[in-house]
């Protein structure tokens, strides 16, 4: 094999692999916050959770969504 066929080959299998270790790092990244947000829910009171999820005092309408903030 000359260098001709030798660059483009080796060329594609570094971008491939750069492209793999990219993806895999985003991707444990992704799954390691969502870990880490299910953890801090169980600990969470049930009235912080629903603050977070923009529920907080739903019966009186008071901190419902951006209005009541």
């Amino acid at each position: 094999m000359d260098k001709s066929e030798f660059l483009p080959s080796i060329i594609l299998h570094i971008l491939l692999d750069k492209l793999l270790a990219t993806n895999a790092f985003f991707l444990i990244w992704i799954f390691i916050g969502y870990a880490r947000w299910r953890f801090y829910l169980t600990f969470s009171d049930v009235e912080i959770a629903s603050w977070v999820v923009g529920t907080h005092g739903a019966d009186t309408g008071v901190g419902v969504g951006r209005k009541g903030i």
